[in-house]
Parts: structure tokens; sequence; C-alpha cells
């Protein structure tokens, strides 16, 4: 009977124990955000230093690693915010493939030296569709927001580094599908020329030193210079029809 009674309630226990670890870390990250200036600007914190941090890292793999897991999980922890806990199956699908898989992938690639090119062609597209999920997400709750605020700003502008790096993940799918799909330098670093290309392409500066060359990697990338255009009026537009001046009554 003492052995039937404890079986009983352990489960009420184990529940009393993890409900109490959820509200601290949704507290810790609540805390870190208001320090921070909002959910949005602690992710676009983030994302802009690994931006800045992955062409600093040279070719040390491992310190890209950790960059890219910071990344993701960044911005998992800004998917959990939006959502205010109601995390679905497909995000949980998304991030944990992504980050797993191609943490996984990177470390084989750079410790033991195996051609993951394989598992890179599979996790890209899921790569893609996490990004783009993501931004959508800020995209939606941006247009929700009564009044424009700072970190609402940085939600616009985080939306926007993230459509670029959707479209880095692109780029490398393409790149590893169709031979000669762009015409980059022998000896470059393609995943810092396609962030490189991503970027310039997004705002249509287009320098010319590294140019699509397959149909596919054309289109793809006059499609990212036509998002890059129409994010920017677009959100302009809803950002000016949302402001409203604190002092008016």
């Amino acid at each position: 009977m003492p052995l039937l009674r404890a079986s009983r309630i352990n489960p009420i226990f184990v529940g009393m124990v993890e409900r109490p670890r959820l509200q601290d870390f949704a507290a810790h990250r609540t805390r870190l955000e208001e320090k921070m200036g909002g959910r949005y600007t602690l992710a676009l914190v983030s994302t802009i230093v690994a931006l800045i941090a992955n062409p600093l890292a040279g070719n040390s793999q491992v310190i890209n690693l950790f960059i890219d897991l910071w990344v993701f999980f960044t911005l998992g922890f800004l998917i959990l915010s939006l959502r205010s806990g109601n995390f679905k199956r497909l995000e949980v699908i998304l991030l944990s493939s992504s980050t797993m898989g191609m943490g996984i992938a990177n470390l084989c690639r750079s410790w033991l030296g195996w051609d993951m090119d394989l598992v890179f062609l599979y996790l890209l597209p899921f790569a893609v569709l996490f990004f783009f999920h993501c931004a959508w997400l800020i995209v939606k709750s941006v247009f929700q927001e009564a009044q424009v605020t700072t970190d609402l700003l940085c939600g616009v502008v985080l939306a926007y580094l993230l459509i670029g790096i959707a479209w880095v993940c692109i780029y490398s799918f393409i790149d590893l599908t169709v031979v000669d799909a762009f015409s980059i330098g022998a000896d470059a670093d393609k995943r810092a020329a396609f962030v490189y290309f991503s970027f310039v392409t997004l705002t249509t500066l287009g320098y010319g030193d590294i140019l699509p060359v397959a149909e596919i990697a054309r289109t793809a990338a006059y499609l990212q210079a036509v998002t890059g255009v129409m994010f920017g009026a677009i959100f302009v537009a809803a950002l000016v029809g949302n402001w409203k001046n604190p002092n008016a009554k």
C-alpha cells in the first residue's frame, strides 16, 4: 500500500517540480528582454553579432558552429515569446531539425572531415522554412501592434535580416544541386560569399563580383531583389499608418 500511494503521488510531485522550473525560465527570459529593450531587440542584437562575428571567425568551424546554434536558439526563444507558450508541432520540427541536424553535420565536417553535402541538401530546405517562418511571425505581430515603438522597429529590421539569411540557405541549396550555378572565386569561402551576395542583392546594390550563372540562380536573385524593395515599401506604409503621437489625445 505505501508503494501504491507513492506511485500515485509521484506524477503530481513531478508536475509540481517542473512547473516552477518553466516559470523561472520564463521569468529570466522576460527580465533579460526588459533589460535589452524588448524581445525583438534581444533577437536583433544576437543576429547582428552573429553576422559580424561570422567573417571574423575565419576558418574556425567550431566558432561558426556556436554562432549558428546561438542564432537558432535565439530565434527559438523569440518564437516562444511570440506564441505565448503555444509551441506548435511545425515549429518544433523546423527548430529541432535545423538546429540539431545542421549542428551535427557541421561537427562531422569540421572535426571528422566527412563530406556532408548530401545531409545539407536535405536540411537546407528546413532551414529556409524556419527563417521564413520566423520572419512571418514577426511581420504578423508587427501588424497587430497599435503603436510604433523602438522594439517594434527592431522587429522590422530583424525580419529583414531573416529574409536575407533565408536566401543564403536558398543560394547554398542551389549551389549544391546545380553545377557552376554562381561565378565565385575558386579560393573564396562560399558560405561568406553567399551571405555577402544575399544582402547585396536584397538591398539591390549589386557590385557584380559574384554573378548568378544558372537560370534558377538568376531567378532566385531577382526574386530576392523584388522582395527587398517591396518589404521596405510595405513596412514604411504600415509603420506610418500605425504611428501615433503619444502626446495626442
